[in-house]
């Protein structure tokens, strides 16, 4: 550690306070020596004040220092969108332990009232199904037996409207079913190639208008067995991220490969990336990346919608920044 650093950032508190009782011991030692005390009395009060120094800053260490040192740990901790981290100082002094249950407490309602919300927000999706199917049947009449041109044209705006909320009530119950394993898969025999082959004949026309290359990188001939279309739309939400954060004349790769016994689908891009400090928010529900707030528009439900439908295929989803530059999502499906 370079010298010219104040003395606080490399010398450990517990040594800095046996510095100063030892700094203390020196000067009461000098002061009973130029008293005229025998040089063994001197010894002794030595012998004495360095063990009281001891026995201090072990106490120091044990009681103040290992409770905070843990609390910063338990603190990095609580950082993690699961919410269940919590701070611990079993062993501290009083003090330290009513500060950890106050705060404790106060995250445990912060949890339950996510919890919560997030509850609402399942069963009012699940209520609200059915009065938008009958919406737009009543819209779908509506277009089909007007002659008003302009009624035509404001039932199939509407329809498109009514079509977004439906889309973002199934997306918020897949998410839910996929939390809770719950989520109904229909398994069959798929050929990967062929799926990411189809998606990107699918976006070709989007990455050209936006002046990108999309395409596949040739891997092994894989077959397995997963929900087609619940991976289709889950890889999907990956490209859709991709065309929107990568700038122009960038690349998006497809690819896929065996680890063990699991398949790993990546969707990689060129664009900046993802901070270290959101790889884990980014998942979350209603989450949405610093970077995207303004430009893009959207409610943060694509990536945990991914996640929740690897979950429910016993997988993982996940995020790694490149080293040459971008994203790399992957979807982890093991062999059912």
């Amino acid at each position: 550690m370079p010298l010219n650093k104040p003395i606080r950032e490399w010398l450990p508190s517990a040594w800095r306070l046996g510095l100063l009782l030892m700094l203390v011991a020196w000067a009461g030692c000098g002061a009973l020596g130029a008293a005229g005390l025998p040089a063994e009395w001197l010894w002794r009060v030595a012998s004495l004040c360095a063990l009281l120094m001891g026995i201090a800053v072990v106490w120091y260490w044990r009681v103040v220092l290992a409770p905070i040192n843990g609390f910063t740990a338990s603190a990095k901790r609580l950082h993690s969108p699961e919410g269940n981290s919590r701070l611990r100082a079993p062993r501290a002094i009083p003090e330290l332990r009513n500060l950890a249950s106050v705060v404790n407490a106060g995250l445990d309602q912060v949890l339950a009232l996510t919890r919560e919300l997030q509850s609402t927000n399942d069963e009012l999706a699940h209520e609200l199904r059915t009065p938008l199917a009958r919406v737009r049947g009543n819209l779908e009449m509506m277009l089909d037996k007007s002659d008003n041109p302009q009624a035509k044209d404001a039932a199939a705006r509407s329809l498109e409207e009514v079509d977004r909320a439906t889309q973002l009530v199934q997306s918020i119950l897949t998410i839910r079913g996929g939390d809770h394993g719950a989520l109904r898969l229909f398994r069959q025999a798929t050929a990967i190639h062929q799926l990411l082959a189809t998606l990107v004949e699918l976006y070709s026309p989007a990455a050209e208008d936006r002046g990108l290359s999309l395409k596949i990188q040739d891997g092994l001939d894989m077959v397995w067995q997963l929900d087609r279309s619940l991976i289709m739309q889950a890889i999907s939400n990956l490209l859709d991220n991709a065309l929107a954060y990568t700038p122009r004349a960038g690349k998006i790769t497809l690819r896929w490969q065996a680890e063990g016994t699991s398949l790993v689908i990546f969707v990689e891009d060129t664009g900046s990336g993802v901070r270290p400090e959101e790889m884990e928010w980014i998942w979350e529900r209603y989450h949405r990346g610093s970077s995207s707030v303004i430009r893009h528009p959207g409610i943060g439900l694509g990536l945990s919608l991914v996640r929740a439908i690897a979950h429910a295929h016993g997988g993982s989803a996940g995020v790694t920044n490149r080293v040459t530059g971008g994203a790399s999502f992957w979807i982890k499906l093991p062999q059912p």
